[in-house]
C-alpha cells in the first residue's frame, strides 16, 4: 500500500515543521498495522513552506528519519506530541 501525505505549515517560515512532518510519519507508522508493505511519502503542500524542498527529503528519508529519532530530545518531543489525551 502507498499513502501519500500532503500537508500545511502553520506559516511558510515555521521553525517546528519538520518536527511535525516527523510527527505525522512516526503516528502513521505506528497506526498502520502493515507498516512494513506500506510506503509512506509525506509532503509539504507546495508554495507553503520556504524549506519545503528540505523538510519534503529529509522526512522522506528512512536514514535521516531513524537519526532524528536517536537524538533522545528530538524522540521526546516528538513522543510527546503524538500521544494519546483524553477528549473531554
Amino acid at each position: 500500500m502507498n499513502y501519500g501525505i500532503v500537508w500545511v505549515p502553520t506559516t511558510p517560515s515555521c521553525g517546528f515543521a519538520l518536527n511535525i512532518a516527523l510527527c505525522i510519519r512516526t503516528k502513521l507508522e505506528r497506526e498502520l498495522s502493515v507498516k512494513q508493505f506500506a510506503k509512506i511519502d509525506i509532503f509539504v503542500q507546495e508554495g507553503k513552506h520556504d524549506n519545503k524542498e528540505a523538510i519534503d527529503r529529509q522526512v522522506n528519508d528512512k536514514e535521516r528519519v531513524c537519526a532524528a529519532l536517536e537524538n533522545e530530545d528530538v524522540k521526546g518531543a516528538i513522543e510527546d506530541l503524538i500521544k494519546e489525551r483524553p477528549v473531554h
